[in-house]
């Protein structure tokens, strides 16, 4: 049986998501994430279950389980996955990816979490504007 905090690298190494980014999605402290990377603590099960599902792998392979795959036993096949898609699921993917892939978009979305409806629309119009400069 591995040890949690070897799968716990394993899957951010494959999954490509730093400590930061995953203390972040979690919301659990720096301070405790480097214990369970180093394998001086295992997280409860309410910490393993958000770090299980921000990685997107099954809970029984993070405890460190040899009997049970990777992959999260519910997800569906892709095939499975684009027959029920809508075009609001499209376009919603198109931004993840755009929000994955592109850093100022992230930057520009991570800037408006907090902003009210009236400081977003303040903004559009401030990139409407420079983009009618081009």
């Amino acid at each position: 049986m591995s040890e949690f905090f070897q799968r716990l690298k394993t899957a951010m190494n494959l999954r490509n998501i730093s400590q930061a980014d995953l203390c972040r999605i979690t919301n659990i402290p720096k301070s405790a994430m480097s214990q369970y990377l180093s394998g001086k603590f295992k997280p409860k099960q309410t910490r393993t279950y958000l770090i299980a599902k921000a990685l997107d792998v099954n809970e029984a392979w993070l405890m460190g389980f040899d009997d049970v795959p990777m992959d999260p036993v519910s997800k569906p096949t892709e095939e499975h996955q684009e027959s029920k898609l809508t075009d609001d699921d499209i376009e919603l993917q198109q931004y993840l990816e755009e929000l994955k892939n592109r850093e100022e978009m992230r930057m520009l979305f991570s800037l408006t979490k907090n902003a009210t409806k009236e400081d977003v629309m303040q903004a559009v119009k401030i990139i409407e504007a420079l983009k009618k400069d081009d």
